[in-house]
């Protein structure tokens, strides 16, 4: 779903400690990399010190596992707004897939925030099963909306749309994000059409 770019770091970060940690650590992880961003340079960002950082986390991985799981509650809420329209379940699927289309069009994109997450922090097990535990919530919740759209094999088809959508985010940043965009649309398209009495397509 929606990857969340912001094109410029945050200004003046607010709240408490936590939260300013996360605020910058969310802007810092995903435009230069979680690798490549070092603790010192979130606090120092958030304007927090050593020690208050490390009561707010115990470590680089644990505020790791905060980041992906704030992303994840982000996506949870947006989609949790979608479904509770009065569109129809196609309609909702196409919202959707659309957030993924204006993140791969939008200055600041850098590809899926929890594949990205998953890549660079193989050896962190809590953070791998923090993007694992994302993935199946989409895969779950898309399977739920073609199962209410009365698509005959949901399941299936809810990992076509999951294979379609990290497609078009890696194709989109390592390539041509509108012909990324177009592929998604196509395969969405598709995926449509297999429901039963519809005549949808992929629209934004």
């Amino acid at each position: 779903m929606a990857t969340h770019a912001r094109p410029a770091p945050p200004a003046n970060p607010s709240g408490g400690v936590r939260e300013r940690v996360l605020e910058v650590a969310d802007y810092l992880f995903y435009t230069d990399g979680i690798n490549q961003t070092s603790v010192d340079a979130i606090a120092f960002q958030a304007d927090v010190s050593t020690r208050a950082f490390a009561r707010a986390f115990a470590s680089k991985e644990d505020l790791i596992v905060a980041y992906v799981n704030q992303r994840h509650e982000s996506d949870v809420d947006l989609f949790s707004t979608i479904a509770a329209t009065e569109l129809s379940h196609q309609l909702v699927l196409n919202m959707v897939l659309s957030e993924v289309i204006i993140d791969v069009t939008s200055p600041g994109f850098h590809g899926c925030a929890f594949i990205n997450a998953a890549i660079e922090c193989r050896e962190y097990l809590a953070v791998q099963a923090a993007v694992k535990n994302h993935r199946e919530w989409y895969t779950g919740a898309a399977t739920e909306v073609l199962r209410q759209a009365g698509h005959h094999y949901p399941a299936d088809a809810a990992d076509d749309v999951l294979l379609a959508r990290d497609g078009a985010m890696n194709s989109g940043y390592g390539g041509d994000p509108t012909a990324a965009t177009a592929a998604l649309r196509r395969a969405i398209d598709r995926v449509l059409a297999e429901i039963p009495d519809t005549s949808s397509s992929f629209s934004i």
